[in-house]
């Protein structure tokens, strides 16, 4: 029982900056290691693709050869798989195109939800009564 009231007591200033002094450095290297691992990705999504059936698949398509890229094949590859009835692939390509009705639906709702809010706190200071 002892245990639990000592857990509650408040710490003091030097030992809560030591904790968020660590707590800092431990975030600073995680966006650290994220940004590295996306610079990656993203240099090697500029690599130049190499033969393969897809490549000739583009070739057809009209994409000129420099712009014959992982990242460009990739694309292609999903629009490939949508129009071969993937479901999920359509999904993805709409996502990316920032066309998710989910999301539409949520930030109509919200912003109609600050509206409201916004209307009703309006209408409280009008009818508040100037009290001398």
């Amino acid at each position: 029982m002892a245990n639990n009231i000592e857990n509650l007591k408040p710490l003091s200033t030097e030992k809560a900056r030591e904790i968020g002094s660590k707590g800092g450095k431990a975030s600073v290297k995680a966006r650290q290691k994220k940004k590295f691992i996306k610079e990656q990705l993203e240099q090697l999504m500029l690599l130049e693709l190499n033969e393969c059936k897809l490549k000739d698949n583009m070739r057809k398509l009209g994409i000129p050869e420099e712009e014959l890229t992982i990242q460009n094949a990739m694309c292609v590859s999903l629009v490939q798989q949508t129009l071969n009835g993937s479901i999920r692939a359509f999904q993805v390509i709409r996502d990316t195109l920032g066309q998710d009705p989910k999301e539409r639906n949520c930030r109509a709702t919200t912003k109609y939800c600050i509206y409201k809010r916004l209307a009703k706190t309006k209408e409280k200071r009008r009818n508040r009564k100037i009290k001398f």
